[in-house]
């Protein structure tokens, strides 16, 4: 127990560490391209474990909570960079606060695109050295008294689209189905030429996945003929590296959505152990095993990022667009207001998915 108990913190360390690591990357690059000045780099909050300054006069520390990490700019008070101390005259040219709004956007943004960027370089590793399956989306066989059934689906039939979104493989068919359990969705398929949309709802069933937790998930009822394996250029890598990011996006996004509206539990986000967790059954999978994980996160954790909550990346994103669109500042009174209201919603965030790391997993 102690063994498996060290080797999933550890797992979660380094998974957490990379992850941020990335992320505050991407600001950090962005913003000395853009002139700033960034006096610290911290993976973690809370006291530090170790800190060593540059010579750029940047400070780069590890700290003891391992729930994320932050770049603090000149000037900035606080590590949301939403409030400023007073500068000298020739100190406010390298200060975060006194660039234009396309400069401190692009600071924004710079951190989740790392996040991506990350989980398309190892997408487009792994296309690249190990090929893809290749299938199409002809269904091959029909379950006898399954919702496909139902809808008259057919063996020859070919799924066009799902809810209007285009699937080309029988993976991607499956990774909408499977996340619309007991939910209906509009199928379109070909059949002899002609274009039939049906309405299906999925069958719910249980499935255990690799900490053995019971997850439910969507079942149509449909089988596909075996997939080939099929080697890929780099270009082709590339690309389908940027399809599958995009897909992974896509799905989160229906998936908050579904939630949103009350069409799928919440007891399905999970926080901290739920992580550890996944990341430890990753890591006896193997580095690639490990490092695909780690990749998926990236893609996740930036683009919740992206979400308009401040003190998120989004929140900031947002204000700017705004002040941009409108042509003047958004009072400090109205950001700090929107700020704490933003920390109130990511506190009642981290309490839903601790209670339910506590009772599910």
């Amino acid at each position: 127990m102690l063994y498996d108990s060290l080797h999933t913190l550890l797992a979660f360390a380094i998974t957490i560490t990379v992850i941020v690591f990335v992320h505050e990357l991407g600001h950090y690059l962005v913003a000395r391209l853009a002139g700033i000045k960034v006096t610290d780099f911290s993976i973690g909050f809370g006291p530090k474990i170790i800190s060593k300054k540059d010579s750029f006069g940047t400070t780069w520390k590890i700290c003891w909570i391992p729930l994320g990490g932050y770049v603090k700019f000149l000037g900035d008070i606080d590590p949301t960079s939403s409030k400023s101390s007073s500068l000298k005259p020739e100190e406010k040219k390298y200060s975060f606060s006194e660039k234009n709004l396309f400069a401190k956007s692009l600071v924004v943004i710079a951190g989740p695109f790392a996040n991506f960027l990350f989980g398309a370089i190892v997408f487009t590793t792994f296309f690249f050295m190990y090929g893809t399956l290749v299938s199409n989306t002809e269904i091959a066989s029909v379950t006898p008294n399954s919702p496909a059934s139902h809808i008259d689906l057919r063996p020859g039939d070919n799924i066009v689209s799902i809810d209007g979104d285009k699937v080309k493989s029988f993976q991607e068919v499956a990774s909408h189905i499977a996340i619309h359990p007991g939910i209906d969705i509009q199928i379109t398929i070909e059949r002899d030429n002609v274009v039939l949309n049906k309405i299906v709802r999925p069958e719910s069933a249980e499935m255990t996945d690799s900490i053995g937790k019971k997850t439910t998930i969507g079942r149509l009822g449909v089988m596909f003929a075996p997939p080939s394996h099929k080697k890929l250029s780099l270009l082709g890598s590339v690309s389908m590296s940027v399809e599958e990011t995009i897909r992974i996006c896509r799905l989160t996004l229906k998936a908050l959505g579904q939630m949103i509206y009350r069409e799928r539990n919440t007891q399905d986000l999970g926080g901290p152990i739920k992580i550890a967790r996944y990341a430890g059954a990753s890591m006896e999978g193997g580095i690639a095993s490990m490092v695909y994980f780690i990749s998926l996160l990236s893609i996740n954790i930036g683009l919740v990022n992206l979400l308009p909550i401040p003190p998120l990346d989004g929140g900031h994103l947002f204000f700017y667009v705004t002040e941009a669109l409108f042509g003047k500042k958004i009072s400090e009174f109205a950001k700090n207001y929107a700020i704490k209201v933003g920390f109130v919603l990511l506190f009642a965030l981290m309490l839903l998915v601790i209670m339910n790391d506590i009772i599910y997993f």
